[in-house]
């Protein structure tokens, strides 16, 4: 799994021993299968969901404002002692599961110098890390946000969070409120927004906006293709003018983030 690392030429790559691979994919599948009910009707890592999660987008109905809140600085601040807690409830302390994860959580990483790279928070590991970070998120982020902001939709994919408002809303969320609310968490992110006409914004491998057809009577959602697919698609389509204005800037988009990868 890629990682930024503090130095941001560089990224960091964590390999786990193949003995040990077998076993962090178990774990990740049972965790999985306990935080959430049941494993992907096709496949069996959380990117399986990217569909679900596009068309949980597509329902959120009429949006005045998206914001997108990006949560993955907050997978270097978690602490070991919380994503221990949080995993707790599904195994019991001291159970066979809970000790390999905490033996993972702790154990050493050496860089091909012999160095110890010490990280404090979840090590970057591939689909174990994305689970346990979901879960943390899951308790954290998603039961707060929903209490806090109660009838504005967010649908969240891992580390990203897209929050649809509208001008009548009772509760305001905006990026001060967005801020505030990371802080409370002690978690990190980035905010960004859009409105109906402005440019999209990356989604994984595909583009969201924000329909600016002044014909209908609410401006909705819409998830398309990259703009390099998109184009080869579109010839006169009304959408392909939506992808020339970003095409210098999601042309490199057009594959999964490497921080979400194996």
């Amino acid at each position: 799994m890629l990682t930024p690392s503090p130095d941001p030429e560089f990224l960091i790559v964590v390999m786990p021993n193949k003995e040990d691979v077998l076993v962090l994919m178990g774990l990740s599948l049972v965790l999985y299968r306990l935080s959430h009910g049941s494993l992907p009707k096709d496949g069996y890592r959380l990117s399986n969901q990217v569909d679900q999660f596009y068309y949980s987008l597509q329902q959120m109905g009429k949006v005045d404002r998206l914001y997108r809140l990006d949560l993955m600085d907050s997978l270097r601040i978690i602490p070991i002692s919380l994503i221990l807690e949080k995993v707790k409830p599904f195994f019991g302390e001291g159970s066979v599961c809970y000790n390999l994860i905490s033996s993972f959580l702790y154990h050493p990483i050496i860089d091909d110098d012999g160095n110890h790279i010490s990280f404090g928070a979840i090590p970057p590991v591939g689909e174990i890390t994305r689970v346990l970070f979901n879960i943390v998120l899951m308790d954290i982020f998603d039961r707060e946000f929903a209490k806090r902001f109660p009838g504005i939709a967010f649908s969240r994919f891992i580390s990203d969070v897209y929050i649809s408002t509208r001008v009548n809303d009772s509760v305001i969320f905006d990026d001060k409120a967005g801020y505030a609310l990371l802080e409370e968490l002690s978690l990190a992110g980035k905010i960004v927004s859009i409105g109906p006409g402005d440019d999209p914004l990356p989604c994984y491998s595909k583009i969201v906006y924000l329909d600016n057809d002044s014909k209908r009577e609410t401006r909705s959602f819409r998830a398309c293709t990259p703009v390099s697919k998109l184009d080869n698609r579109s010839h006169g389509n009304s959408r392909g003018s939506i992808a020339s204005q970003v095409r210098e800037r999601l042309l490199a988009m057009d594959r999964p983030r490497p921080d979400l990868t194996d």
